[in-house]
């Protein structure tokens, strides 16, 4: 079973390792505006004496194909948002910061303390007389650390109407 999960692991960072080209996305995002301009201009309705569809409406505005523009699109978006999913901007974790510290971190471990375990102590919270600390804003509410929702303090009035 173990071999099984380490060959599903090394599975995993081979797909990992390698990276999608950097030509499939602007493909693949080539390929669907190209489609739906082919599409605008196949799903027109033709109105012809040779047709023999005279009284039929003439719809200008395919509106499926734009229905289904919107759909696709949207999904194609989320699909390149995909391809970074931490993103690069200001905002976003810094990825290479937090995979070396968790590298430096877990190589401590294992290379410093590894034989080191930390002094046994009695756990305050076993103490049957232990009392935690709240602020004074608790204490004035008495609330003594529960959750308490926003709207538990709503007052409700009762207006009876007679019908």
């Amino acid at each position: 079973e173990i071999k099984a999960f380490r060959t599903n692991l090394a599975l995993l960072c081979n797909f990992d390792w390698v990276p999608i080209p950097i030509a499939y996305p602007q493909v693949v995002f080539l390929a669907v505006r190209v489609y739906f301009v082919i599409c605008l201009i196949s799903r027109q309705y033709i109105v012809d004496n040779m047709a023999g569809n005279e009284s039929v409406i003439d719809l200008y505005v395919p509106f499926m194909t734009i229905l289904q523009f919107i759909f696709l699109i949207g999904w194609m978006k989320v699909a390149e948002a995909l391809l970074n999913p931490l993103g690069e901007d200001d905002d976003d974790f810094e990825c290479n910061f937090l995979i070396d510290k968790n590298i430096a971190t877990g190589l401590a471990i294992v290379d410093e303390t590894y034989d080191k375990c930390p002094e046994l102590m009695m756990d305050r919270f076993k103490d049957p007389n232990y009392v935690p600390v709240y602020s004074e804003d608790s204490k004035k509410y008495g609330h003594d650390g529960i959750l308490v929702g926003s709207a538990e303090g709503i007052k409700y009035v009762v207006v009876r109407s007679i019908v």
